[in-house]
């Protein structure tokens, strides 16, 4: 539930995006335009190489100005794209039969072209292109670091149309942003993924760049001294998806993390097993989790161990355990769910 005080604008970019997880256009405008602040790419790194998925990369920003803003372990980075694609830009151009250096209002088409939407039908005229642009909107991200690391890290998966030329958000992110360039950016409070009050262990899922808002929550419990969380991460391979394996060891060498786990797409029976033991959901995703309403956001299941029939979906899951933790012990059940 999103709920709106007067001309809350937060709250209103939050039920547009909500709206645009149940069926309406991604890519609509902002309905009222946000500040965002300028901060710099200072790294990006890709966490898959080999991989038979998608490139995923690990990208870095820190404020062009200024100290370290404050965020909670949950919290989302809304990111405003800085170009597309020019393969894309070019191609629309060349359907419509029109220059790239046409100038109209005194900027070439090419140029009204790279921080607009590119509209889904040729035009006849430059007048006409340029009349029926709209600003490019926003992306959202789950932060997968705290403020104590230096660093604003996300997890972004490049994602390649059908035409290969790449998404907007994650092109911009992985591939056309420069080090050192400047990526607009905004911070916004996600209050439903924040840690739950009392310090109690958590049971952390997520598959892919699914693991950002985890990632998250696991650097600030170590940093404020907490551990015994389980973290149970899928993927396609063990060799080549594991992306950030190191820190998983150090988390559990520390105690931060008891028990974590890792599966890939060869264990094709995980779904059966898992359905078996879960109540009928009324969604589930491909394992058979029991996943949140359709949202780019992440959901906190409170209390939901209670809901188990028997514990063998944990069980393997995790090669061993011998039981579910007893009712009440653990304080949340965390899904990831993102969209690319």
């Amino acid at each position: 539930m999103v709920e709106v005080n007067g001309e809350d604008i937060d709250a209103q970019r939050q039920w547009q995006q909500q709206l645009a997880a149940l069926g309406a256009e991604p890519d609509m405008p902002d309905w009222e335009p946000a500040a965002y602040e300028n901060w710099q790419l200072a790294e990006r790194r890709l966490l898959n190489p080999g991989s038979a998925g998608g490139p995923a990369f690990l990208v870095s920003l820190r404020p062009a100005t200024g100290p370290m803003p404050s965020w909670q372990a949950g919290d989302i980075a809304e990111v405003l794209p800085g170009a597309n694609d020019p393969a894309r830009i070019a191609a629309y151009l060349s359907a419509c039969g029109l220059g790239r250096d046409v100038e109209v209002e005194g900027k070439s088409l090419a140029d009204h072209l790279s921080r607009a939407l590119i509209p889904d039908h040729p035009v006849e005229s430059a007048g006409e292109l340029v009349a029926a642009l709209r600003p490019l909107p926003h992306r959202e991200y789950s932060i997968a670091s705290v403020p104590g690391d230096g660093s604003l890290d996300l997890l972004v998966r490049q994602v390649e149309r059908t035409d290969g030329t790449l998404g907007l958000g994650s092109g911009w992110l992985t591939h056309f942003a420069s080090p050192g360039g400047a990526v607009s950016l905004r911070l916004r409070a996600n209050e439903g993924f924040h840690a739950p009050a009392g310090g109690r262990r958590l049971i952390l899922i997520g598959n892919g760049t699914g693991l950002a808002g985890l990632r998250g929550h696991l650097r600030q419990s170590r940093a404020e001294g907490r551990g015994g969380h389980w973290l149970l991460f899928g993927e396609r391979s063990r060799a080549h998806d594991a992306l950030l394996p190191g820190e998983v060891d150090g988390w559990l060498a520390d105690g931060t993390l008891t028990a974590s786990t890792a599966h890939g797409r060869a264990m094709r029976t995980a779904g059966a097993m898992c359905s078996t033991c879960w109540p009928k959901p009324r969604r589930t995703c491909g394992t058979g989790w029991k996943t949140a309403p359709r949202s780019s956001s992440a959901a906190a299941f409170r209390a939901w161990p209670r809901r188990l029939t028997t514990p063998c979906a944990v069980r393997w899951a995790t090669n061993g355990w011998k039981r579910w933790p007893k009712p009440g012990s653990i304080a949340a059940i965390s899904i990831e769910a993102v969209i690319s």
